[in-house]
C-alpha cells in the first residue's frame, strides 16, 4: 500500500508536472510563432524596399548614361565650336591684312591716276605745242623737234602703263 500510494502521488506530481511543461511549451511555441510573423513581415518589407532600391538604381544608371552621353555630345560640340571661333578669328585676321593691303593699292592706284592724268595733260600741252610750233614753221627744225616730243611721250607713257599693270 504504501508503494501504491507513492505510485500514486508520484504519478498525481508526474501529471501536474506535464501539464505545466506541456502549458509552457505551448506558450512558447505561440511566442516563437509571434515572433517568426514579425520577423516574416519584416522580411516582406525588407524584400519589397530592396526591389524598390534596385529600381532605383536601374533609373539612375540610366539617368547617368543619358547625362554622360550628353556630357559627351556637348563636349564635342564645345570643342567644333572653339575650332570654329579660331577658324573665325584667323579669317578675320585674314581679312583685315587683305583689306589693308587693298587700301594701299588703292591709294597707289589713285597716285598713278594722277600721274597719268598729269602725263596725259603734258602730253597734250606737249602735242599743242608740237602742232603750234609746227604749223608756224614749217620747216625741217620744227619736226625734229615734234619727233623730239614724241620720243619723250612714248618712255612716259609706257612707263605710265608699266605701273599700272603693277599696280593690278
Amino acid at each position: 500500500m504504501k508503494v501504491n500510494c507513492v505510485a500514486a502521488e508520484f504519478r498525481k506530481v508526474s501529471d501536474i508536472q506535464m501539464a505545466e511543461t506541456t502549458k509552457r511549451a505551448i506558450r512558447e511555441n505561440v511566442s516563437v510563432n509571434q515572433q517568426m510573423n514579425i520577423m516574416s513581415e519584416k522580411t516582406m518589407e525588407l524584400l519589397k524596399e530592396n526591389e524598390r532600391l534596385k529600381k532605383s538604381e536601374r533609373d539612375l544608371r540610366r539617368s547617368l548614361e543619358v547625362l554622360e552621353d550628353m556630357n559627351k555630345y556637348l563636349a564635342r560640340k564645345n570643342i567644333s565650336g572653339d575650332k570654329l571661333m579660331a577658324m573665325f578669328k584667323e579669317k578675320a585676321v585674314e581679312q583685315e591684312a587683305w583689306s589693308s593691303q587693298l587700301e594701299g593699292r588703292i591709294e597707289h592706284c589713285i597716285k598713278l591716276e594722277k600721274e597719268a592724268t598729269q602725263a596725259i595733260q603734258e602730253a597734250s600741252d606737249m602735242s599743242q605745242k608740237s602742232h603750234v610750233s609746227f604749223s608756224n614753221t614749217h620747216d625741217l627744225s620744227g619736226s625734229r623737234e615734234i619727233l623730239n616730243y614724241r620720243d619723250l611721250q612714248e618712255p612716259c607713257i609706257k612707263k605710265l602703263q608699266l605701273h599700272w599693270e603693277s599696280s593690278l
